[in-house]
Formats: structure tokens, C-alpha cells, sequence
């Protein structure tokens, strides 16, 4: 009875941290209507939430995923993702997770991931309608970062975090 309590109690605590998340996240999004400031935060409160050491937000612009805030990437790494073909990224339009050690040659993380530690990453799409808009990716140097409840909480986040883009750019037309 004592590790059922301990396994309950450690859910509910879990849960509740997202929700305090989430409302952070929906907190900022209504304080400030600078869309860049708005995907920082999300970011910040995502990363602290699933404890990962990298991630960024990208957002479709024309033909092309252009990372609009990141937050730990090495300069390196940074340059390499700052502006992606979106017809080149297969990943941006659904959930994915990838896991490879650093000692393994695989191609589910580049070259330029590996030389920065990542071992594990997950995207997940920002879509409005089934309007892909952007995509949220968290990276980690730890080949087990992501479990189940991380990938629930993040998808959610995300979600949250499409309608936040999509809000912003409705103010911005309506100005």
C-alpha cells in the first residue's frame, strides 16, 4: 500500500506541476503581445517542465521553418538549425522522438547534435486547423529524457502554444 501511495502521490504532484505550467504559459501569452516574447516564455516554462537543457520554436514562414526562440544550443548547432527547408524536414508535422547514443552512428541525431551531446529529441507540430504554423522541439543529452507523461505534457504545451502564434498574428493583421 505504501509504494501506491508514493506512485499516486508522485502522479498528482506531476500533474499538478503541469497545470502550473500551463497556466504560466497562458499568463504570458495574455500579458504581453510581442509574439517572440510570448514563444520565449513557453519555452522556458516547457523546458523547465520536462527538465531538458535545449529547445527551440520554429515558425513557418513561406516554404521554411525559421527557429524564432532557443534557448541552450551551442553556437554550432544554432547555426545549423536557425533555417530549415520545411519540404526537408519531415519531423515538423508530426510528433516525433528520437534516441540515439552518442557512441551509435544512426541518423536519428546529426552530426552537429552529437558534437553538442544530444542523445534524445522530440518535436512536436504547431498546428491551427490542421494548418501547420510552426514546430516546438526539446533536445537533451540524456538518452532517456522523455517519458510518456513528458510527451503528453509537451504535446499539450504545444497545442497552447499554437493558438498563442495564432492570436499574436491575428493582432498583428488587425492592426
Amino acid at each position: 500500500i505504501a509504494l501506491e501511495n508514493a506512485r499516486h502521490y508522485e502522479e498528482t504532484r506531476r500533474h499538478l506541476t503541469e497545470l502550473e505550467t500551463r497556466q504560466r504559459v497562458m499568463a504570458a501569452t495574455l500579458q504581453t503581445l510581442d509574439l517572440d516574447e510570448r514563444l520565449s516564455i513557453a519555452l522556458a516554462e516547457t523546458r523547465q517542465l520536462v527538465e531538458v537543457e535545449m529547445g527551440g520554436i520554429y515558425l513557418v514562414e513561406r516554404d521554411r521553418l525559421i527557429l524564432r526562440a532557443h534557448q541552450g544550443l551551442p553556437d554550432d548547432l544554432l547555426a545549423r538549425l536557425r533555417d530549415l527547408p520545411l519540404a526537408e524536414t519531415p519531423w515538423a508535422g508530426q510528433t516525433t522522438v528520437r534516441r540515439e547514443r552518442l557512441s551509435e552512428r544512426g541518423s536519428q541525431v546529426d552530426e552537429a547534435g552529437k558534437r553538442a551531446g544530444v542523445q534524445s529529441w522530440v518535436a512536436a507540430p504547431l498546428k491551427v486547423e490542421d494548418r501547420l504554423v510552426g514546430t516546438f522541439y526539446l533536445a537533451s543529452r540524456r538518452y532517456e529524457a522523455f517519458c510518456e507523461a513528458d510527451l503528453r505534457a509537451f504535446s499539450s504545451l504545444a497545442d497552447q502554444v499554437a493558438v498563442a502564434v495564432q492570436n499574436a498574428r491575428l493582432y498583428t493583421e488587425g492592426q
